[in-house]
């Protein structure tokens, strides 16, 4: 069985991206190299995989974009934060790899979002959450 690296003491985005980078590493061979930021307009979500895509051709600081294309430095995981303040920690580590997810389906050129059968296929093997998360579930007061 894989190491899966799982936090101790209370959640930081630094032991956050720890867990996403290792579940990465260890089973896509991508490292985690885009930014992961806390939230607090998630009102219904634990994470969010977020970038914006040019829906037009354009040229943005110099650059060239065709549309389609996703504007560089946009990529990012935004996380909630209240899950600082849950007692599973268990689950948080779940959502935060299926965060990073998909993070590596994107990577890959797979469909990466939550209802894809893809996506849902590979949430079930590799036992993590879906998007149905209660703060009952995370033991957030």
């Amino acid at each position: 069985m894989v190491y899966m690296r799982k936090y101790k003491g209370r959640l930081t985005l630094g032991k956050a991206k720890e867990v996403m980078n290792d579940f990465l590493v260890e089973n896509y061979g991508i490292e985690l190299d885009i930014p992961v930021e806390w939230g607090i307009d998630l009102e219904r979500k634990w994470g969010s995989f977020l970038f914006k895509e040019v829906d037009q051709d354009i040229k943005f600081n110099g650059v060239s974009y065709e549309k389609g294309n996703v504007l560089k430095g946009s990529m990012k995981i935004v996380l909630n934060r209240e899950l600082i303040h849950a007692k599973n920690k268990d689950l948080v580590n779940k959502i935060l790899k299926h965060e990073a997810l998909h993070y590596a389906m994107y990577k890959k050129g797979v469909p990466f979002d939550d209802g894809d059968v893809e996506f849902e296929k590979e949430i079930e093997r590799k036992g993590l959450v879906g998007t149905r998360v209660s703060r009952r579930d995370l033991q957030i007061k």
